[in-house]
């Protein structure tokens, strides 16, 4: 079976069976607050696609409450994105140290691995579209990004109401997901949610520097073919000072070459498990992804993720998708981790 492109599904009469069935081989997610005795059943189907973890729930329960706390962010190696898209039902999201952010239909909220939260499912049905993925996968630095994480992402905005239909038609339709097609779907899913992400970083009064750094992200990610860009090119491009422009970065831990190199690398990650791409040569996708000299491209892939780019697309190509049946092995704990940079589950 192969661990990179993956499916399992399973399912539970009781509550405390069911976080159990979801945390099977790993590590728990979230401890139960204050579950209700009564009628309980739930069903789930997650894919691994690549370093995505893309998971479907579907619950009929008792109002409960289920919460992420230090004991379970003390297993976390490698801090990771998680996406909640609510598709039926309300719950109430709380993130340590924010205001509440109720959930409807067609409403999302952004978070990561290593942050605490609460979150509270209200009685009857709802279901739940879930994803985890690494933070190089979207353009918002890490600090940027956790200044507007556990908020409510609304299905009524502008953006929202294109984002809502989309993600719903995806989440239900398993074969979207399914094998190395799916990481072309759970890219542009990714896309789309980080958007929103952006938006509202744009939006928040209190940070300065966030929708410079939006400008400047968004100007290198249009610039990665470039082999030359490096910070100085950067600061001109966007009209201000490489002292200033190091700075912004520093303020998200991070630098503006790595933060450079880790996303060139998890684009031609990407574009090298594409089978749209696959007549496409390696030294050509390195190319077009900043990287004229495939030695030194070859190296620093190796370096990121353990693996030749040929070994990597090899196999990519030869993964298929089958359904993991209730009982036999969980994927849960083999995402790897990703380059330079610090990277859903229930």
């Amino acid at each position: 079976m192969n661990k990179n492109f993956d499916e399992v599904q399973g399912k539970a009469r009781d509550l405390i069976r069911w976080h159990a069935e979801l945390d099977r081989g790993g590590p728990p997610m979230h401890q139960i607050l204050d579950a209700v005795d009564g009628d309980f059943s739930g069903q789930y189907r997650q894919h691994l696609i690549d370093q995505v973890r893309a998971q479907l729930l579907e619950v009929s329960a008792h109002g409960h409450s289920v919460a992420r706390t230090e004991r379970e962010i003390a297993t976390v190696e490698d801090p990771s994105i998680m996406v909640f898209f609510q598709l039926t039902g309300r719950s109430v999201f709380q993130q340590e140290g924010m205001a509440a952010a109720p959930l409807r239909p067609g409403d999302y909220t952004v978070t990561t691995t290593d942050t605490p939260y609460v979150w509270h499912h209200s009685p009857g049905d709802f279901a739940i579209f879930s994803m985890r993925f690494p933070e190089s996968f979207i353009e918002v630095p890490g600090r940027a990004l956790r200044s507007v994480t556990g908020q409510t992402l609304s299905s009524s905005t502008p953006l929202g109401r294109h984002v809502s239909p989309f993600v719903s038609s995806i989440a239900r339709d398993a074969e979207l997901l399914r094998g190395p097609l799916g990481a072309r779907v759970a890219r542009n899913l990714i896309d789309l949610m980080a958007t929103g992400v952006a938006e509202l970083v744009q939006r928040q009064e209190n940070e300065r520097p966030a929708p410079l750094l939006t400008v400047v992200t968004k100007y290198i990610d249009r610039n990665l073919a470039d082999p030359s860009l490096s910070a100085s090119a950067v600061a001109a491009g966007c009209h201000i000072s490489a002292r200033y422009l190091q700075m912004l970065f520093q303020e998200q831990g991070t630098t503006v070459t790595d933060f450079i190199r880790g996303r060139r690398l998890a684009l031609c990650r990407q574009d090298l498990a594409d089978p749209a791409l696959r007549a496409t040569p390696i030294g050509e996708i390195a190319r077009l992804r900043g990287y004229p000299d495939q030695t030194y491209f070859a190296r620093l892939f190796r370096r990121a993720y353990d693996v030749s780019p040929r070994e990597w697309r090899a196999h990519a190509a030869t993964a298929r998708s089958v359904p993991t049946q209730p009982g036999e092995p969980s994927l849960t704990g083999i995402l790897d981790a990703p380059p330079s940079t610090p990277l859903l589950g229930h």
